[in-house]
């Protein structure tokens, strides 16, 4: 039995570029694959941060989801696959990246050092988007008291963080939400 294709794009004011038209078919040998896809506007200014330095960005959102990507010069983002799941992940990160941080807000991250001095560990840099790292103190892991940052958080650990500070030089300090 022939399954049809459904493809989904939120209907916006703007028109569909011809490989998004919704309702199209694609079959191929024999098979009709379902493709959902999504389409938002960010600021053009922003385009470069989603790119990355010679495509190093998207190509790793790309890589690392399955989707694929079209990004067009007013801002316009198109991202599609035969996966929600995987679109979905794509648009968290084309989100996180476009979006400015502000106190309070969450994000997922990953712990990429465990920050220490002559004193011992003191804090966990986390990257919780493309070109965005914070810092969680000793302190913000844990309503109880923490002998080492290791005892809660180790590099490479996904961790749910939100936004508690953003100084003068744009230095962001977070506060764990939960290790994921």
């Amino acid at each position: 039995a022939k399954n049809r294709l459904t493809f989904i794009i939120p209907s916006w004011n703007k028109s569909y570029p011809p490989h998004f038209t919704p309702g199209k078919k694609i079959i191929k040998k024999g098979t009709v694959l379902e493709m959902v896809g999504y389409r938002c506007y960010f600021n053009p200014e922003k385009i470069g941060e989603v790119v990355g330095p010679r495509g190093k960005t998207i190509n790793k959102i790309i890589e690392e989801t399955g989707v694929k990507i079209d990004i067009s010069e007013d801002g316009t983002v198109f991202v599609a696959s035969n996966d929600s799941a995987a679109i979905k992940k794509a648009r968290t990160i084309i989100e996180n990246i476009v979006r400015d941080v502000e106190i309070g807000d969450i994000y997922e991250g990953k712990v990429v050092k465990i920050m220490e001095n002559d004193k011992g560990q003191f804090g966990a840099s986390v990257n919780f988007a493309p070109g965005k790292d914070g810092m969680i103190h000793i302190s913000k892991l844990s309503k109880d008291r923490v002998e080492k940052v290791t005892d809660v958080v180790n590099v490479g650990d996904t961790v749910l963080v939100k936004v508690i500070k953003i100084d003068e030089k744009h230095r962001v300090d977070l506060m764990l939400k939960e290790v994921l």
